[in-house]
């Protein structure tokens, strides 16, 4: 007993917050990495790491070395693979909203999610292929840029109008930001994802690439399939009914 109150004399308070801190880093970083596909990196890591840990308990020198020589190489690699979510990141520090629930409860949110709804219903039912953004805390200004603006109250009828086969805008994506559609036929980055499935086209890549660089919500309509998706941090959820679109966006936004 002695000896453990002699150890907790020893610990001083910033030692409490240093753990403190780096339990709240490590807590974010999951967070922020939760359901794309760089968690398994992180598995990855955490892995190697471990058998560092190993290797130096059990004086295993030719390992040890190994792993230290590799180190600088890995961290390099890290920023490379990391690049999305890192860029996400210090956006989200920014804003000062990692630890945030960001509880969006208005009527602009409700009205806007309805007549995206109505528009994915239609569209689904004619096999029209749709790309929708809804732009959150991260600006959209550079995609916006590339496409038409618009800037009009969001409508089911409207969006229907836009993704029409055939017409000059619906190749591109809608980005809709607080109960208006901002521009349509706007281009998004493509994601390099070698993971997703290979019979996604370029709408549900585009959705992907655009999520994983922003903290935007993509509600995408397949045009072979007629098949709604939801892509959100670089994860698809694919064939989704509506009541079941709703939750999951309700859910991302906070929204009760």
């Amino acid at each position: 007993m002695n000896e453990i109150g002699i150890l907790l004399a020893d610990i001083r308070l910033f030692d409490f917050v240093d753990i403190l801190i780096v339990t709240l880093i490590i807590y974010a970083l999951l967070k922020l990495f939760k359901d794309s596909r760089s968690i398994r990196i992180i598995y990855g890591i955490s892995l190697i790491f471990l058998l560092y840990f190993i290797a130096s308990f059990a004086n295993l020198i030719t390992i040890k070395w190994m792993l230290l020589n590799l180190l600088p190489i890995a961290l390099i690699v890290m920023v490379i693979l990391f690049q999305p979510e890192l860029r996400r990141a210090l956006e989200t520090l920014g804003r000062g909203t990692l630890f945030k629930q960001g509880k969006i409860r208005n009527s602009v949110f409700a009205t806007q999610l309805g007549e995206i709804k109505k528009a994915a219903s239609a569209l689904s039912k004619n096999r029209h292929g749709a790309l929708i953004v809804m732009e959150r805390e991260t600006g959209l200004a550079e995609f916006v840029e590339t496409g038409t603006r618009v800037d009009a109250v969001i409508t089911s009828e409207l969006l229907q109008t836009i993704f029409f086969p055939n017409t000059f805008l619906h190749d591109g994506a809608v980005i809709v930001k607080d109960g208006k559609i901002i521009a349509a036929g706007c281009l998004l980055p493509l994601t390099d994802n070698i993971d997703l499935d290979k019979s996604l086209g370029t709408r549900h890549r585009a959705a992907v690439g655009i999520s994983e660089i922003t903290d935007s919500t993509v509600i995408v309509v397949s045009e072979e399939t007629g098949i709604i998706s939801l892509v959100h941090n670089g994860s698809i959820k694919r064939d989704l009914e509506l009541g079941k679109l709703t939750k999951m966006v309700s859910r991302l936004w906070s929204v009760r």
